[in-house]
């Protein structure tokens, strides 16, 4: 019995033993995060984008510092540290000092750069997945949502309604894929009639060629029965300008031409050239909440009296990681309607949304 205690207290003690050097261990591979007021924070750097530090600690999860605000950083593994240039550097010790950086890669090899010439930081594991999003496959990164939304009523009234809309995007580093679609169909039992019958869809497909200027392309349809528009059809391209790019807020400013092909039910076809001018804000309101936002001015070259307008928002709420309540109001402005028509169609869809796909990173 004697025997078999004292088995057990070994057992114990090389369990203690065992923690204590794995303790020590992990403790011993924490990065460590200098600020400007002397404040340390420990634990495993992320990456440093968009002017924040982000590190992630044993007590407070993922935290993200005014990179500004940080005096130096230590790492126990390297890492990447990518240039405007598009130059990489590895580097263990940053120190930040009088507008500079000063890189050590731990074998006493010191180098001097810039700050404003450092565009990102990034750990192994970040680079590794920011190498792969840049050359990623055709049916990879696609983020989307899908809303479907009804109303009815019988008694006094007699009325059904079904709205839906289909929001996705995929976007690397270098060129983004947009596309959507709303519809709205409703009827009036009671008169045996049609109240609204109306479809919107398009995409656009948006290139990079510099840091703050790209190429687009795009193709927008509508549809609307009570108005009898058959199809409108406004397919062309231009240039824009990222005037905000940050993780949380973007706002484009994008200007070309577009070729417009218009077929009414009671008029004959017309084809035009026209412009396009206007601005796409999309932004986080609070987290869980973003709101997309777009505004084009559409002068006809030909008729140059007439013009169109479109303008759409739409709200998404999360209510979990899947389900989200999604809002979208598109109107469009048109300066010549066909006779009988009006000049104004507003389009408002809300219900649940299901979100679909996969960021890249």
């Amino acid at each position: 019995m004697e025997r078999i205690a004292i088995e057990f207290s070994r057992f114990w003690a090389f369990c203690l033993l065992v923690s204590l050097i794995l303790g020590a261990s992990s403790y011993c591979a924490a990065d460590e995060v200098l600020l400007q007021n002397g404040d340390r924070i420990t634990g495993r750097v992320v990456s440093v984008e968009d002017g924040k530090l982000a590190i992630t600690t044993e007590y407070a999860g993922t935290v993200k510092l005014d990179w500004t605000k940080v005096k130096e950083v230590r790492t126990d593994q390297p890492l990447t540290v990518q240039a405007h240039d598009s130059k990489k550097l590895q580097t263990n010790k940053l120190l930040r000092e009088d507008g500079a950086v000063l890189l050590s890669s731990g074998e006493g090899q010191n180098l001097q750069v810039p700050a404003n010439s450092v565009s990102a930081i990034r750990s192994q594991s970040e680079q590794r997945a920011y190498e792969a999003a840049l050359r990623p496959g055709l049916f990879q990164g696609w983020l989307g949502e899908v809303n479907v939304g009804f109303a009815f009523a019988s008694g006094n009234s007699e009325v059904t309604n079904l709205s839906s809309g289909i929001n996705g995007n995929r976007q690397t580093f270098n060129d983004k894929v947009t596309f959507y679609t709303n519809s709205v169909y409703s009827t009036d039992r009671t008169l045996a009639a049609v109240t609204a019958n109306a479809i919107r869809g398009g995409f656009r497909y948006d290139k990079d060629f510099s840091p703050g200027w790209f190429g687009f392309g795009s193709a927008d349809f509508e549809y609307d029965d009570l108005q009898n528009l058959d199809l409108r059809a406004i397919n062309g391209g231009g240039l824009g300008w990222h005037a905000i790019r940050a993780s949380s807020s973007t706002l484009d400013f994008l200007g070309g031409t577009v070729w417009t092909r218009e077929l009414y039910t009671f008029a004959p076809q017309r084809d035009f050239l026209a412009g396009k001018f206007g601005e796409e804000l999309n932004t986080t309101l609070w987290p869980g909440s973003e709101l997309k936002q777009s505004a084009f001015y559409i002068p006809d070259f030909e008729q140059t009296s007439q013009y169109r307008v479109s303008m759409d928002l739409a709200l998404s709420s999360r209510i979990n990681s899947w389900l989200s309540w999604q809002t979208a109001v598109s109107e469009r402005y048109s300066s010549n309607p066909p006779l009988g028509s009006k000049p104004n169609d507003l389009l408002i869809t809300t219900g649940v949304g299901f979100r679909l796909g996969r960021k890249l990173r």
